[in-house]
């Protein structure tokens, strides 16, 4: 029972050290425009692109076991209707296959045709997060508050990601940009009122949009008749791009994985990125016989 808020009275609230709210009922919904073009396997290569745009909307994404309450409100939940942790708006992919198979002399034949190259690209724009007080300003003991936005503060710092430490390297959200409470080491011009919530939305947000470039390269060498040797090398990564985690608290996961998380004001790395989501660049080889 929350009985620390006198505006909210005696109330069933739950989350955090108390009990844990358990409902049934929900709202979600999606759309989406996806578009691709094609070009089939021919003698020579075939290319497939794709373009989704999509739009996913909810009050909270699917959790598992639950554990804690997880909106801000429970006598509310539609105040957490917002984009969902997975909602990529755009995603694109460029797959390309191509083989060499000129009408060359024997001798330019044997050095020129049997190669393949196929490479993917794959694109995708930034990831939702949450900024959050990191403290129960509501007096709910749910620990899910958000702060209210500044009027007239710039709310990303474009910045070029650097591997040094501090905000001047890694800075992403402007801390200038959000006021939870007044204190002597933050000022706050809007502070959030004691027993209320913030102004923020849930999953209002974005990361850095994501980057993927993979690659393979093989040689097929005829022996004899049905007899072939195979050699091929596949990079992951080629370009060997980072691409980076929303800030402080909270991951984006891999390329094509799901996402969604928090960032909170009270965090002494606030707004700051400081890891990415995918590995550096990497090569594997293989031979293959075929008879």
């Amino acid at each position: 029972m929350t009985e620390q808020n006198p505006v909210q009275g005696n109330q069933y609230a739950g989350g955090g050290g108390g009990s844990t709210l358990v409902g049934d009922e929900g709202t979600s919904n999606y759309h989406g425009l996806v578009v691709t073009v094609q070009h089939r396997l021919s003698s020579s290569f075939s290319l497939l692109t794709n373009y989704t745009w999509s739009k996913c909307l909810n009050e909270e994404d699917a959790q598992g076991d639950l554990a804690s309450t997880i909106v801000e409100n429970p006598n509310n939940p539609a105040l957490d209707y917002g984009p969902c942790g997975s909602d990529y708006r755009h995603v694109g992919n460029v797959v390309l296959v191509a083989k060499s198979n000129f009408a060359l002399p024997r001798m330019e034949k044997l050095i020129l045709n049997g190669w393949e190259v196929a490479p993917l690209a794959h694109i995708t724009s930034g990831a939702p997060f949450t900024v959050t007080t990191g403290s129960d300003i509501s007096l709910t003991d749910i620990g899910n508050d958000r702060p209210n936005l500044v009027p007239g503060q710039a709310v990303y710092i474009h910045l070029a990601n650097r591997s040094g430490a501090g905000s001047s390297n890694r800075g992403y959200l402007n801390p200038a940009a959000f006021c939870a409470t007044t204190t002597t080491v933050n000022p706050c011009p809007d502070p959030v009122a004691s027993g209320t919530y913030g102004t923020i939305s849930k999953n209002s947000f974005r990361g850095l949009p994501q980057y993927q470039f993979d690659a393979q390269i093989s040689r097929i060498f005829p022996i004899y008749e049905r007899l072939a040797m195979t050699l091929r090398l596949e990079g992951f990564n080629v370009l060997n791009h980072p691409n980076f985690n929303i800030p402080t608290s909270g991951t984006t996961g891999s390329i094509g994985g799901t996402s969604g998380g928090s960032a909170a004001v009270t965090s002494s790395t606030f707004g700051q990125i400081s890891s990415t989501s995918n590995n550096a660049r990497v090569f594997q080889g293989s031979a293959k016989f075929t008879f």
